[in-house]
């Protein structure tokens, strides 16, 4: 088999497997990760049940896939803001939304981020695959928010990974909870109560 067939076939497969991730998203985001079959993620993505078993052998291995997806969205959010904003308070706070924001907007990636985080608590497997997927999160925002603080001079009382765990912890209680949003520019009545802790440890 040639090297060009080989990357197309590979090419292939990691666009149905995208697709797969993607369309589970989606149907997780709506239904839940329990009220979603693999028969359903299959239909949705417009292929057979067993292409969605030859990617995913359980259900468990597309769960974990999808959280690390949802995840690494949020990353890219938190890069995104870092690299868009300035490093001043405002910046500060552009970093804190970035995460804060889909959980308590009904972002598709947050909200099945905190059903399955919530499912963890009785799932072993699933408990390993929330805490990978969270410690990726966290770690993203608690660098960001380091080099933030660099800009600033300033130092993060209790260390940035606290208090990056800190701000995930909160998002993923307020989405649960069913916290008000906000608008585009405004971070809700408890992400404000959320900022105001995150500044206290900012030593300026």
């Amino acid at each position: 088999m040639s090297s060009v067939v080989r990357r197309s076939q590979d090419e292939r497969r990691e666009t149905t497997r995208a697709l797969l991730i993607e369309s589970a998203v989606t149907l997780f985001a709506l239904k839940g990760s329990h009220g979603t079959t693999l028969q359903d993620v299959a239909e949705a993505a417009g292929i057979s049940k067993g292409a969605v078993t030859y990617h995913f052998t359980s259900k468990d291995s597309l769960v974990d896939a999808v959280f690390r997806r949802c995840a690494e969205g949020l990353v890219e959010k938190v890069y995104l803001a870092e690299r868009d904003n300035t490093h001043d308070l405002a910046g500060f706070r552009a970093l804190i939304a970035a995460v804060w924001r889909p959980f308590v907007a009904g972002a598709a990636e947050a909200r099945v981020m905190a059903d399955l985080a919530t499912l963890g608590q009785y799932s072993e497997p699933l408990a390993h695959a929330v805490q990978a997927g969270l410690a990726v999160l966290s770690e993203s925002l608690a660098t960001a928010l380091d080099r933030h603080a660099a800009q600033l001079k300033a130092r993060f009382n209790g260390g940035a990974p606290a208090l990056a765990e800190l701000v995930i912890a909160a998002a993923l209680g307020a989405s649960l909870s069913g916290a008000s949003p906000g608008d585009d520019t405004q971070l809700g009545p408890v992400g404000e109560l959320m900022l105001g802790v995150a500044l206290g440890r900012l030593a300026l």
